[in-house]
């Protein structure tokens, strides 16, 4: 395993030992001006301000990872994917500050639950007059109007991600629930794996693709059994892989027991090295099992189209630059740079980091 020692003999382990193959890796988007366009949208519903360096730095920070993970988008493709992306990451980030209630933070998942699905007719916000909307209320309109245009012929491609978006949003809770309420706490590792796998969001991060790509997939591919097996297991090696990079970043927010190097750690009674030894073995696992589903898979389907076949192999490949794209993201991100990250690749300290305790604004929903 490849590591190193600083002058100060504290030992980095390298997050280049994570298997990838090589065939996956796709060269980045070229396309960046949706960044400046969504942000911009973002400014028009008050969730940020245009002049403000931070708030801009934040939002880059988020909406860079289209480019990583979706390689070959055009720029109305990458529009709908960096909405969804401001999003999300605006609602977790929201949802994980210390200052919410479990009042609010209920009424918040529910509340953009039911706009996501009803827009204006919401009965949270169809008494309420455009300017009195908050500027959450108003961004998550932005939000379903980009996702009904490119659906509006086929509109079980929307449900179908709003399904996935859901099945996300309402994870964020019981993952902060599971921690426990002292620092020393963890989620059984069976508990964790269940919540992250949907918590992580891959499940929409490919999703995505029902909305902004016409694949002509049929809708009912979605539930294929061989597929979403894929995708789980897609998904715990990305949460593997994330919870690395992010590890020393969340001990240090109180947030380790919902990280699985500390949470074995403590079941195992191992020291770092091993866990991280056997969570590599087991993200190079799920690697080479998702090889082995993709050619069961296209078997399985040898009863479809041409065209259909396309889209799912065009899906597939998605399902690669997404994996790929994650690492790539997650590595250049400065997110996740920590001065104590047992990582030679995220250690260190990036003045251009915007903690968004900072950024976000209390009144947002």
């Amino acid at each position: 395993m490849d590591s190193i020692f600083l002058k100060n003999e504290k030992l980095l382990y390298s997050l280049k030992n994570f298997y990838f193959p090589k065939e996956w890796s796709f060269p980045i988007n070229n396309n960046t001006k949706h960044i400046k366009d969504t942000y911009n949208e973002a400014v028009e519903c008050g969730l940020f301000e245009e002049s403000n360096q931070k708030h801009f730095a934040y939002a880059n920070g988020v909406l860079n990872c289209v480019t990583w993970f979706y390689p070959k988008y055009d720029y109305e493709q990458c529009m709908v994917a960096a909405s969804i992306m401001m999003w999300i990451f605006v609602l977790d980030d929201f949802l994980e500050r210390d200052h919410m209630s479990d009042e609010k933070q209920q009424y918040c998942v529910k509340k953009y639950e039911d706009i996501l699905i009803f827009g204006r007719d919401s009965s949270y916000i169809s008494n309420i007059e455009n300017n009195d909307l908050t500027p959450l209320d108003k961004y998550t309109l932005v939000l379903r109007k980009r996702l009904l245009k490119p659906t509006i012929n086929r509109i079980e491609s929307f449900n179908i991600f709003v399904h996935y978006l859901r099945e996300w949003f309402f994870s964020i809770i019981p993952l902060k629930k599971s921690k426990g309420s002292n620092h020393d706490d963890s989620v059984p590792i069976e508990v964790y794996q269940f919540i992250r796998t949907i918590n992580i969001g891959l499940f929409f991060v490919v999703g995505v693709n029902s909305v902004a790509v016409d694949t002509k997939v049929h809708g009912s591919f979605w539930l294929n059994p061989i597929w979403n097996r894929m995708v789980r297991r897609a998904s715990r090696q990305i949460i593997i892989f994330n919870d690395c990079v992010s590890y020393a970043k969340e001990i240090n927010h109180d947030c380790a027991g919902e990280n699985c190097l500390y949470i074995l750690q403590k079941k195992l009674n191992l020291p770092f090295e091993q866990v991280y030894s056997k969570l590599l073995a087991e993200a190079k696992q799920c690697i080479h099992d998702i090889e082995n589903d993709e050619k069961l898979l296209v078997k399985s389907l040898g009863h479809i189209s041409e065209e259909e076949m396309n889209g799912v192999k065009f899906l597939v490949e998605q399902l690669h630059e997404i994996i790929v794209g994650n690492r790539d993201w997650a590595l250049m991100t400065p997110r996740y740079i920590h001065k104590d990250s047992p990582f030679l690749e995220t250690n260190g300290i990036d003045p251009s980091i915007v903690p968004y305790e900072i950024v976000l604004n209390p009144n947002l929903y």
